[in-house]
């Protein structure tokens, strides 16, 4: 992708989910794309400590499934 950003500005409602590894990521994830006029209803834990992945993965895309948010975005380490 050469560095160069890819998105649709504002009015999309959005969902963002993560573990625990993820949670420092989140924050400024979800601020951008509030700041691109996007509605982003976070589902992701709201700590550091350990957390059941596969749950939180679960209901994020549920929703999406559903075709509640009109997409998603994921936050977490790999490994």
């Amino acid at each position: 992708m050469s560095g160069r950003v890819f998105y649709e500005e504002g009015g999309k409602r959005l969902v963002i989910g993560g573990d625990h590894a993820g949670f420092l990521m989140k924050g400024p994830v979800g601020a951008l794309l509030r700041g691109w006029g996007h509605e982003v209803e976070d589902l992701s834990t709201h700590s550091e400590e350990p957390v059941d992945c596969p749950d939180i993965a679960r209901e994020v895309w549920a929703q999406i499934l559903e075709g509640r948010p009109s997409g998603g975005c994921w936050c977490a380490a790999p490994g």
